[in-house]
């Protein structure tokens, strides 16, 4: 996972737009998970077209999430070769390039059958970064690039090794 360095005056606009992500009890958050949710919420397509962050073209989505506990992970869906099931079934489509990136077919003239893993990468929340806010609510520009980086960082390492994986085995 990259963060695009040239856009980030473009983020800063953005984050302007969407402060309202960051205040989701009316008042702005301190939870360093709840920010980096929100800071990754805006980063990310389709708030942000392109996004502030980019991704190998393996990776179908990516979402900050927080449990109960409110402790903070990247959901991250992988599109991964077809099942032997739906490889049996030749009525299905599966998995498309478009462009440099895998995606679902998008005509529905058809059956269509992805297969993705799904992986949940833990935040600490000594990796982020407290959160801290301009007079007028909106969040500073540095803290919300920094829990982003953090993000990435995180994916990085915990999906280099899936992602290599199934770059190595068949493609679909």
């Amino acid at each position: 996972m990259t963060v695009i360095d040239e856009s980030v005056a473009r983020y800063a606009a953005y984050l302007r737009l969407t402060s309202h992500l960051f205040r989701p009890w009316d008042e702005p958050t301190a939870d360093p998970g709840e920010f980096a949710a929100a800071a990754w919420r805006v980063a990310s397509s389709p708030v942000m077209s392109p996004g502030y962050v980019s991704w190998h073209p393996k990776v179908q989505q990516a979402v900050v999430v927080l449990d109960d506990d409110r402790r903070a992970a990247v959901r991250v869906e992988l599109m991964v070769p077809p099942h032997p099931l739906t490889q049996r079934l030749a009525q299905f489509r599966g998995w498309q390039r478009l462009g440099g990136w895998w995606g679902e077919p998008e005509s529905n003239a058809a059956l269509v059958a992805t297969t993705t893993l799904t992986v949940r990468v833990p935040l600490e929340n000594a990796c982020l970064p407290t959160p801290q806010y301009q007079p007028d609510g909106t969040p500073e520009i540095d803290v919300a690039v920094a829990a982003v980086a953090a993000v990435c960082a995180a994916m990085s390492s915990c999906l280099r090794p899936v992602l290599a994986a199934l770059d190595a085995g068949t493609d679909c």
